[in-house]
């Protein structure tokens, strides 16, 4: 791990944002069954972002510059 460049983090968000004004289905992220899906998609990158910071204890090398976070948004 002292030698890797860079950390892939995959979190695959986009399926919690179509249809954009319905309500979220499970799982839910801080927010219940009454949260919008924008708010969830939200709340799912903060709590990847939380676990992060907390489990992986080569984020603060370079306090996470080195990690690459993808998001894949679906046009429709």
């Amino acid at each position: 791990m002292q030698e890797a460049d860079f950390f892939y983090v995959p979190i695959f968000s986009s399926c919690m944002y179509w249809p954009v004004l319905g309500a979220a289905d499970f799982p839910y992220f801080h927010g219940g069954p009454n949260g919008n899906r924008v708010s969830q998609g939200t709340n799912m990158w903060l709590e990847a972002w939380s676990w992060l910071r907390s489990h992986h204890p080569w984020w603060d090398r370079f306090g996470g510059r080195d990690h690459i976070l993808v998001s894949a948004d679906a046009v429709w």
